[in-house]
């Protein structure tokens, strides 16, 4: 049975390449990829930015993190899985729609550089909002690290206490007035709350 899980193993990793366990992906695009991959100076301005086909995804530090909560009045962040099979992950249109009709500006940050993904999802839904990811230099290249390191430079100069899992992060004038999970289906009534 071991000498059976050996060669398995030794046939699944020459079939594959490299696995990527837990692991971002952005240390192993290939350079056509890599053209894809733009500074956060690249984006432009936000006012006049337009995703182009296929999608560009853009590396960020923690001061671009900052730069983007206090680019509008109202900002949304959304930490997005692209290899998550929920609808919420794959038809990503529904928050751009809700982010437009309530005058705030949406960021998404990926959690991984999976460029065939992003570039997917984004073409299926007419994504238009600029697709972000940590730059695994600052944040680290294992996913979770990253989420982590991410999390504090969303949180940095906020009072608030970390939620261990949120995915949505809504920002007042730079200051932080909602974080979890549910900005989607509670947007209306956390503005409401301001």
């Amino acid at each position: 049975m071991y000498k059976l899980l050996i060669i398995f193993l030794f046939i699944l990793s020459a079939s594959c390449g490299i696995i990527q366990i837990n692991s971002t992906g952005a240390k192993y695009l290939s350079s056509a990829e890599q053209d894809f991959v733009k500074s956060f100076e690249d984006r432009g301005n936000i006012s006049s930015f337009k995703q182009r086909a296929p999608a560009n995804i853009y590396k960020i530090s923690t001061k671009n993190v900052a730069a983007i909560i206090n680019e509008k009045e109202l900002v949304w962040i959304h930490k997005w899985r692209p290899f998550c099979s929920a609808e919420g992950c794959q038809i990503i249109s529904p928050f751009q729609k809700k982010a437009r009709d309530n005058n705030v500006q949406l960021a998404f940050i990926s959690e991984t550089a999976d460029l065939d993904d992003i570039q997917k999802i984004v073409s299926v839904s007419k994504f238009e909002s600029p697709i972000y990811f940590g730059d695994y230099r600052v944040y680290g290249n294992g996913i979770g690290k990253n989420r982590k390191n991410l999390q504090i430079g969303l949180l940095k100069n906020q009072n608030v206490s970390p939620l261990k899992l949120a995915d949505d992060y809504l920002y007042n004038n730079g200051n932080l007035i909602y974080q979890g999970n549910d900005l989607l289906d509670s947007l209306e009534i956390i503005l409401s709350l301001k």
